[in-house]
């Protein structure tokens, strides 16, 4: 069991929510493996592999953990798995059954920035750390209800576009075991408030590793926030089958023409990745010009929105 153990604290996974498949009840690596690889794809059940870790030939396996030599110099073996190679193969899956293309735009939420400000105290008040994030979620969905492809999945099996009637907004969360990307289940009936208190519990629990399984299905759309770590521009990719992701970088105060004057506005970057396949530059444009819309003029997005 100390190998499983060690295997579970690397991948930040809870032994007592593992189903153990060994003789008794026993969990396995393959176990922990798996659920690893369920967390990340957002789904109870994923093709494994049908080897058993006892089948493996531990003298011919790649075994990491260990320094090598090459003609160079040293090169040290980290083995590759769990929720990082499961991710790894998903984004190779969005990639190669995906046209991704990037349209990139600014908002100016110079009078965004003024509203958060202002409500930060009341939403501190209420245990609630205000973000841009919050505002570009709401954003988002309204925008996703005038735009609804690029709230779809492409079935090109059955050559239909399954058009999702709700809105359940992933969440791209860095943490010490890899990428996880949560969701805000029926985002489209929550306050600004109520987004921002759901957006901080799903960060504390992914970074916490105590996410469910259920946390991770039924994503429509996801949100990318890079900028809360610097980035400024990026090419995000989507989370399959989702047919869109939108990239937000660090808000920036520049100098830019403001009614006839130069003068210093607070600048955030968007980037919104889509496929091609099914949906146009042009509709692309549209939505993401919606969303700026909303971000630059905060009290249209809070008159419009539910």
């Amino acid at each position: 069991m100390p190998s499983v153990r060690s295997l579970a604290d690397e991948l930040g996974i809870d032994l007592g929510r593992v189903r153990g498949t060994g003789p008794g009840g026993r969990i396995l690596r393959q176990d922990v493996e798996d659920y690893a690889a369920a967390l990340a794809y957002g789904r109870d059940r994923v093709e494994v592999p049908s080897v058993k870790v006892e089948e493996i030939d531990t003298a011919t396996a790649c075994l990491g953990g260990g320094l090598e030599q090459d003609q160079y110099g040293v090169v040290e073996r980290v083995v590759f798995r769990g929720v990082r190679r499961t991710m790894a193969k998903k984004m190779q899956e969005s990639l190669s059954k995906q046209a991704q293309v990037t349209e990139t735009e600014e908002a100016d939420v110079t009078g965004l920035k003024r509203i958060r400000e202002k409500q930060r105290a009341l939403a501190t008040e209420r245990g609630i750390h205000l973000t841009y994030l919050a505002f570009v979620v709401k954003a988002s969905v309204m925008a996703l209800e005038r735009f609804p492809r690029l709230n779809a999945v492409l079935d090109q099996s059955c050559e239909e576009v399954l058009i999702k009637r709700y809105y359940n907004i992933g969440l791209a969360v860095d943490t010490n075991a890899g990428l996880m990307v949560p969701n805000i289940k029926a985002a489209d009936t929550k306050s600004i408030f109520e987004l921002a208190k759901e957006i901080n519990e799903l960060v504390a629990r992914a970074q916490d590793r105590k996410l469910d399984v259920a946390d991770l299905h039924g994503g429509t759309f996801t949100v990318s926030n890079y900028g809360a770590i610097g980035g400024i521009h990026a090419t995000p990719v989507t989370n399959y089958p989702e047919v869109a992701v939108l990239g937000m970088g660090r808000v920036r105060e520049r100098p830019v023409a403001h009614r006839g004057q130069v003068v210093i506005r607070s600048l955030l970057p968007l980037s919104l990745t889509f496929d091609h396949q099914l949906i146009d530059g042009a509709e692309a444009a549209r939505f993401l010009n919606l969303v700026v819309n909303y971000l630059e003029d905060p009290d249209l997005m809070l008159l419009e929105g539910a």
